[in-house]
């Protein structure tokens, strides 16, 4: 039995040679699967969103399992324009928020997209609502391990914000200081006074 022949044509969307029992070339039918799949519809973004949503009681938390960053926020993408889920949770439910004002987690999980524990607020509002003032407040000692007492603490006010500093740690700093100005100075000094 003889070897069969290959016979190959011009490819009618490029010139390229193909096989002759082929509607198009590799290149081209590579080409139009790329087409096809970048043109197929999607379905509309409400249904993509929650789908990737486990909702159970109104009163529990609705997690969100799609993409999450490393603090646990949702991210959601209409378009190619990246949301953070909860907003879109919210502003899909609720309506429309201002795009200044954060949303607040009632219930302290990031990744929370019910709108029940939602709240919006302004951005100063979340900052004292957040964790980080209330960790600074639950501290009994200073980095260095002096205890923050009455009479061991200053107190100093900005604004609304309320610093507290340690007095022994306060004196360290300006002794060190002190010393380090006198022996700027005295260096200064024997440098004058050693010239020719």
């Amino acid at each position: 039995m003889a070897p069969v022949k290959r016979y190959y044509v011009p490819c009618p969307f490029c010139a390229r040679d193909m096989r002759m029992d082929s509607p198009r070339c590799r290149a081209c039918s590579a080409r139009a699967n790329l087409i096809a799949y970048n043109s197929r519809p999607l379905p509309p973004a409400r249904d993509r969103f929650w789908q990737k949503v486990s909702i159970r009681g109104v009163n529990d938390c609705w997690e969100y399992s799609g993409y999450r960053d490393k603090w646990g926020y949702g991210h959601f993408s209409i378009r190619k324009k990246p949301i953070l889920a909860h907003r879109f949770a919210y502003e899909d439910v609720r309506g429309p928020i201002a795009r200044d004002f954060p949303l607040d987690h009632l219930c302290r999980n990031t990744s929370c997209v019910n709108p029940n524990h939602l709240e919006v607020v302004t951005n100063q509002e979340n900052c004292r609502r957040g964790l980080g003032g209330q960790n600074n407040a639950i501290k009994t000692h200073c980095p260095q391990g002096h205890v923050y007492s009455e009479e061991n603490t200053y107190r100093w006010k900005h604004g609304d914000i309320v610093s507290r500093h340690c007095k022994r740690c306060n004196r360290v700093y300006g002794a060190n200081y002190r010393a380090r100005k006198r022996l700027d100075a005295s260096d200064a000094r024997r440098r004058s006074t050693h010239q020719p």
